[in-house]
């Protein structure tokens, strides 16, 4: 009787050995296949047409495979899509474009476990929260430093500051710290409104400003141009890295040719490529080389991504432990992007 105990004890012993190495292997199939699930990205775009020819052209250029889903960005519908397209095991984002996109955003990459390289996003409300977004775009610190050294060449004392009402996220921190940074005499802001009878209302003092820096979108911004022309504002303009879409370009260039303005791109090719693109195509570079050392083990590759280094479409580029990017930049005149072979 004692023997017949033992074996079924021994019996069950084994029994129970096999189950549970049963149970791991195939815990360890699922965390493998989590991780070599279909590469894939997701590109999350907006109004900007260089987002979308971007990406195109680096796709092709590096002969990806890659499963590609492009969704408009939509905050209404924007989770709904994500979570269809999780499903796929695509769980990579190329985008937002915009601070504002990115704070619905972030939620969202919370909780369905997703990440997202963003080509401009720069507002430190988003950008390296629980290691979900990184961008591709420079700390508005070095942005606002650089310009203010721009403005200190020019000898400015009196500056006003001109913002819109939209993506707060990015021009409320932006503003905050230009005053900080800023060496000459005063500082002054003034909000346009979404109301466009009052849109254009500027100060009535406007002319003493020697300094106006518009961090408007490029409509606004060329419209804001238009608007100190015609009133005969003899200041000097700047422009932050917002205002530099197609839609400034549509302006005659007697309003907006010595509109100095700040770009996260290198000077070599800076005339001729928007941060947008430049922005998005770095992004699919990463995107690349993340999925091709990490496969969709996104949480690791987010957690190494500290100091990780390639070559962009406009130089080198080095990640911060603050999920931004460090490379060249460049301040220039709408002057020399119309005096170029090619302007976007």
């Amino acid at each position: 009787m004692t023997g017949t105990k033992e074996s079924k004890r021994e019996r069950a012993k084994i029994f129970w050995l096999v189950l549970l190495g049963i149970v791991v292997i195939i815990s360890a199939v699922f965390s493998i296949l989590r991780i070599v699930s279909i590469s894939g990205v997701i590109l999350l775009y907006d109004d900007s047409s260089d987002m979308l020819r971007a990406f195109e052209e680096a796709y092709e250029a590096y002969n990806l495979d890659l499963k590609v889903f492009k969704i408009r960005y939509n905050p209404d519908t924007v989770k709904k899509q994500l979570e269809m397209v999780s499903r796929h095991g695509i769980r990579l984002i190329i985008g937002p474009r915009l601070s504002s996109e990115a704070e619905v955003l972030l939620p969202i990459l919370v909780e369905l476990d997703m990440y997202a390289i963003s080509p401009t996003v720069t507002s430190p409300r988003v950008v390296g929260i629980d290691r979900r977004i990184v961008t591709m775009a420079v700390e508005d610190r070095k942005q606002i430093e650089m310009l203010v050294q721009e403005m200190m060449k020019d000898e400015i004392k009196r500056l006003l500051v001109i913002k819109g009402e939209e993506n707060d996220a990015y021009a409320l921190p932006f503003i905050e710290i230009l005053k900080l940074e800023f060496e000459g005499e005063e500082v002054i802001v003034h909000c346009l409104h979404k109301d466009a009878k009052k849109e254009f209302e500027l100060p009535d003092n406007v002319l003493n400003f020697d300094g106006i820096l518009c961090v408007t979108d490029g409509k606004t911004t060329g419209m804001l141009c238009k608007k100190l022309f015609d009133i005969g504002y003899k200041g000097k303009i700047y422009a932050s890295d917002y205002a530099m879409d197609k839609n400034l370009l549509l302006f005659s260039r007697k309003y907006i040719d010595k509109l100095k303005v700040f770009m996260p791109v290198s000077k070599k090719i800076a005339p001729s490529k928007n941060a947008d693109y430049v922005g998005t195509y770095n992004a699919v570079i990463l995107a690349k080389l993340l999925l091709e050392r990490y496969h969709n083990d996104l949480k690791r590759a987010f957690t190494e991504l500290i100091n990780f280094s390639f070559e962009g479409i406009d130089g080198p580029v080095t990640i911060t432990e603050n999920y931004y990017a460090t490379k060249e930049c460049s301040i220039i005149t709408l002057e020399e992007v119309f005096n170029g072979e090619k302007h976007w």
